[in-house]
């Protein structure tokens, strides 16, 4: 990459987009090999091609040297960026962030953040973004921000690459890697500065886009941001669902030579959707205490996301991160029971066990289903809850009664003993694991969550309100009712993508009056 980087910025310690760091230096290495991806030295007999060798690299570091950072540094990147292409404005620039985290609830997208992507778009910058290796369909930012190319990763045999999430805020696709069977993108290593490496991730998938897109503009300079990006996606190969590839696979090739024909017309600005249609929600069948109930959800808008939520109270629980985000549900302090993606029809059931405890006690559900850009409400449901039916015994002659005797108090309950959980088992990647909690107040909600990183996730709700978890920005697995003896065991499919990734699991379990914090367990998945 001699004599291609420019004079960049880092807004690490206190800098921002006026006032950068001058110490650009990539100690940790993916910075260099994401950059040589999309604009390496070319045609010299050394290394690796990039994918636009007319390409300048800007250096702008918003990661420190383990690779992490924050959403006010990465903001402050992209406005210095933007900064740029206002002062050169006969340079096209285009935006590459291998970077991100998950956007589910409760860190939706900072909305700073999607200001200054959008005050970017309007200076002309083209951006681009890894959608992420976590082998699910959350969201991630800044991939799934507006006026953002979002980018999975495909693999050596043109499918989806076996760690690359997915979902309807996908845009494009492109090469990125496979981890079992193992195959790689070579480029810069990066922290030495002498040799090269095999990369893995939709981090190196990204970049080819953002090269493309600079190829793109290299054939034609008079294209706006808005025609290369039409052009990347009207060329794109369709290799299957939009749900895993949005618009398809890029084709460098179709991309020129698009770009050197008449310019395609600028797209009109997408209609506002109309809001989804409000699904409609059947409470518990057959509403019997003491074994499995189903709640179905119908009209949802089809690969929606649909949260099941219920309440032993009225009241407001105000939704946090999302479509649905800022919008109220009809419950006091809901618990989410679980998720599940509306087929194709629009309908969602979800499997509850209802403890036995429950019998004569009054319920309310309610749900509501999320896309990127719609959200639904549905209505709420109140029920009480019977039990299963037994013979009416064949009555005998009364007796005498004997005397009632006074009753004694009912002690006070202790507190919930925190519950003890057992981590991935078998902890395979590829295929389903069970994660069990041992120790849980009988018929108590067990929360199974897990995060990529240690931090703090500050439970939102229930009796557990308030009280900490050591995960950062935790992602909810599931719920599951513990049993009779205390035991609570959630099914999980670890994707293949998870093989060799870290992770680390927690729970809590609480009941209407009590709240338990298990332990959290790390395990490097195998």
């Amino acid at each position: 990459m001699a004599g291609k980087v420019l004079t960049g910025c880092s807004t690490l310690g206190g800098f921002s987009e006026t006032s950068c760091g001058t110490n650009t230096n990539d100690i940790e290495g993916h910075g260099s090999g994401v950059s040589g991806t999309a604009a390496a030295q070319t045609n010299n007999s050394a290394g690796v091609a990039g994918i636009c060798w007319g390409c300048q690299i800007l250096p702008v570091k918003v990661l420190n040297d383990n690779g992490t950072g924050s959403d006010i540094d990465v903001t402050q990147g992209i406005l210095f960026a933007k900064n740029y292409a206002l002062a050169n404005p006969t340079k096209k620039v285009i935006i590459n962030m291998s970077l991100g985290r998950t956007c589910e609830a409760p860190s939706p997208l900072d909305p700073a953040m999607q200001q200054a992507i959008n005050l970017a778009w309007d200076a002309g910058v083209l951006i681009v973004a890894a959608a992420g290796n976590d082998g699910t369909s959350n969201l991630h930012c800044p991939a799934s921000a507006d006026n953002t190319i979002a980018v999975s990763a495909t693999n050596n045999n043109d499918v989806l690459s076996d760690f690359s999430t997915f979902g309807n805020f996908i845009d494009l696709a492109a090469p990125g890697g496979n981890l079992n069977p193992v195959h790689v993108i070579y480029n810069v290593e990066g922290n030495t500065g002498n040799g090269y490496v095999g990369w893995i991730g939709t981090s190196f998938s990204s970049p080819i886009v953002a090269g493309l897109a600079g190829l793109v503009w290299s054939a034609n300079m008079s294209l706006s941001n808005s025609q290369v990006d039409q052009i990347l996606r009207n060329t794109a190969d369709n290799i299957g669902s939009s749900f895993f590839f949005g618009d398809g696979r890029v084709n460098a090739n179709a991309a020129v030579l698009a770009a050197e024909g008449p310019p395609p017309p600028t797209p009109a600005p997408t209609p506002t959707p109309p809001p989804a249609a409000n699904p409609v929600l059947q409470g518990l069948n057959p509403n019997l205490a003491g074994q499995i109930n189903t709640i179905t959800i119908t009209g949802a808008t089809p690969g929606s996301t649909v949260f099941f939520g219920y309440s032993q109270n009225n009241g407001t629980t105000v939704i946090s991160g999302g479509a649905c985000n800022g919008q109220s549900l009809v419950l006091n302090n809901a618990i989410i029971l679980g998720t599940v993606i509306a087929n194709g029809s629009g309908t969602a059931i979800y499997n509850v066990n209802v403890p036995s405890s429950f019998n004569g006690i009054s319920v309310h559900f309610q749900a509501y289903a999320q896309t990127a850009s719609t959200c639904g409400i549905s209505n709420r449901v109140t029920q009480t809850v019977g039990s299963v039916p037994t013979p009416t015994p064949v009555p005998t002659p009364a007796s005498t009664p004997a005397p009632t005797p006074v009753p004694t108090p009912a002690p006070t309950p202790p507190p919930a003993a925190n519950p003890v959980l057992q981590g991935l088992s078998p902890n395979i990647a590829g295929q389903n694991n069970t994660i069990t909690v041992t120790g849980a107040t009988p018929g108590s909600t067990v929360f199974f969550r897990y995060s990529r990183s240690t931090g703090t996730t500050v439970i939102s709700g229930g009796t557990c309100n308030g009280q900490s978890l050591g995960l950062n920005n935790a992602i909810m697995l599931g719920t599951i009712i513990a049993n009779a003896s205390g035991t609570a065991v959630v099914n999980v499919f670890v994707p293949g993508g998870f093989f060799g990734i870290t992770v680390h699991i927690q729970s809590y379990a609480e009941t209407a009056t009590t709240c338990g914090i298990s332990n959290r367990v790390t395990q490097t998945v195998q």
